[in-house]
């Protein structure tokens, strides 16, 4: 590595775990901060979804070369299973944050026509296309060639996701700063979030709420729908008991139009767990806390909307107001804030289309892949192909099946169960001397019974702790618990349904457990480090997003 580590070298060494000890290549590696990408990988990823990944990566690389934001000196190491990263980049001279300010204005300014105009589009024509195609019809040569087509246009999904969420976060983050400068030219000190701004937005998260709400709401006023959603049994044998009725076949055909919309979607960060096309449990289930809760519902939703807009309009008077003796400042706010109105959307809209549906097609593709092998007898389950990279898929699929792959299988996946069960260190290496110290104590207690993290949504409540580190945890979460997870993504929104209050592990004041949790009214306190396992499932604990503090006692 370069010279410029030297910058790195002097600072505060990390104590190295003693249930999760690091190997380190050479002397170099342990003088940089390593942190883990807890809100991507909350947990180890398997073989294919690394592989995938690489499609991933290239597309976000050539994006972020493209706006801008690109800087050599990124490294990333799998520790334990799970990703780290680290930057031997020196510090942004000013020369070079100017440049990327004005490469930050082109982006604002073209983001929304590139978006409707040109990327929209293209996303709509491909994912229609994908979802129509019927995978068990292939010949073994067809099936990989499309998995390669969607592999290829995945990765140019994600050079669209990352020259969308440039411009939309940037864009962000500027209106708070002038509004911190309205506020304090005021006398006030007071932050203002863009997500409380720009709340009322209307985006495609809002809306696969709103619709799933809808059929809620037509199954809890039709007796035999809900006499068949209410009932506990596998979806396979709910979808019989419905399809007996003709109130059940209608509410059916609803349900299907809605994961044509909205199912292709992952319930997990990696692409091992099932799309909700593929496995309709999670759907089922949700519609059923949502049946069992009496303040559920679209009446009940207006009303938290409403409170939301109110808190918006309130605080958009105030920063006006603010702004009534610095006219040219007032009006540069307004410009922020219209670029901001028209920007906001796309923050979700974006991940309806890349991180959702496009992953979701890719699945699907593999998942075909496996069922393949299966009936082979190349591999003995069909979700063994997880545990293969791409290569060894293909090679096994259109090659012959390459020598010792079950036993190989049979050891990753024992590695895999093993390394979830760790609680992996934020950091690792050294914090650099001028690095934040305060900021690593999300975890540190007030008291015995007391955790701190960053108040995301306001608002306070007691329930059950239900603490979740996959889709395969969801089946414990009931009305009225509360959340606590590592990290939380949009496939996990409907259960924002049914749950009280939201802990999470990671995620900032934007991330997406912070801004949905307040669209839902939701109390949450993000960047609890550990929280997963300082808390007991099944616990009481009360979650204060007034104060940020977790009360576990």
């Amino acid at each position: 590595m370069a010279a410029t580590e030297s910058e790195h070298r002097i600072g505060t060494p990390i104590p190295v775990p003693p249930d999760f000890p690091v190997h380190w290549d050479d002397d170099a590696e342990p003088a940089l901060l390593w942190s883990w990408d807890d809100f991507h990988a909350p947990l180890p990823p398997t073989p294919m979804t690394v592989s995938v990944g690489e499609f991933t990566r290239a597309g976000r690389t050539q994006a972020n070369k493209d706006n801008g934001n690109y800087r050599p000196g990124s490294l990333s190491k799998v520790i334990n299973g799970y990703p780290y990263s680290a930057s031997t980049a020196p510090p942004m001279t000013d020369d070079e944050k100017s440049a990327r300010e004005r490469s930050l204005d082109r982006l604002i300014e073209s983001v929304r026509a590139n978006w409707d105009d040109q990327w929209l589009p293209e996303l709509k024509a491909f994912l229609d296309e994908m979802k129509a195609v019927d995978y068990s019809s292939l010949s073994a040569a067809e099936l990989w060639a499309n998995v390669e087509r969607v592999l290829n246009r995945h990765s140019r999904h994600w050079y669209i996701h990352n020259m969308v969420v440039t411009p939309v976060i940037g864009q962000s983050n500027r209106l708070e700063k002038i509004c911190s400068r309205l506020l304090d030219s005021s006398g006030s000190s007071e932050k203002v979030p863009a997500h409380i701004l720009l709340h009322g937005a209307e985006t495609l998260t809002v809306l696969s709420i709103n619709e799933l709400d809808r059929l809620a709401d037509a199954a809890r006023n039709e007796p035999e729908v809900r006499r068949a959603l209410e009932r506990d049994i596998p979806s396979c044998d709910t979808r019989k008991a419905l399809e007996t009725s003709e109130q059940g076949r209608i509410w059916l055909h609803a349900l299907d139009r809605y994961l044509h919309d909205f199912g292709y979607r992952c319930t997990g960060f990696d692409l091992s767990f099932p799309t909700w096309v593929e496995d309709q449990s999670f759907v089922f289930q949700v519609i059923r806390s949502m049946l069992a809760d009496v303040e559920s519902g679209s009446p009940a939703n207006a009303a938290r909307s409403k409170a939301l807009d109110h808190e918006r309009d309130a605080l958009l008077e105030k920063v006006r107001e603010a702004g009534a003796g610095r006219p040219e400042l007032l009006e540069e706010f307004n410009r922020a804030y219209e670029l901001g109105q028209q920007l906001w959307p796309l923050k979700e809209d974006h991940s309806h289309y890349i991180d959702q549906a496009s992953t979701a097609v890719v699945r699907i593709a593999i998942a075909e892949v496996g069922r393949r092998l299966e009936a082979s007898g190349a591999i003995a389950h069909a979700d063994d192909v997880w545990y293969l990279d791409l290569d060894e898929a293909k090679a096994a699929l259109i090659a012959d099946t390459p020598h010792g792959i079950k036993e190989l299988i049979a050891i990753r996946r024992a590695d895999r169960e093993r390394l979830s069960k760790l609680t992996p260190p934020k950091h690792m290496g050294t914090f650099p001397p001028d690095h934040d110290m305060a900021g690593n104590q999300g975890s540190a207690t007030e008291s015995g019974e007391t955790l701190r993290g960053t108040a995301a949504s306001k608002g306070q409540a007691t329930g059950i702790a239900r603490v979740v580190l996959s889709p395969d945890d969801f089946h414990k979460v009931r009305k009225g618990d509360v959340l606590v997870c590592r990290s939380t993504a949009p496939m996990w929104t409907p259960l924002f349904r049914v749950i009280s209050a939201l802990v999470s592990e990671s995620g900032g004041i934007l991330s997406h457990p912070a801004v949905v949790a307040r669209e839902f009214n939701l109390p949450a306190v993000i960047g609890v480090q550990r929280a997963t396992s300082l808390v007991v499932d099944g616990q009481p604990v009360t979650v204060s997003g007034d104060d940020g503090l977790v009360h576990t006692g």
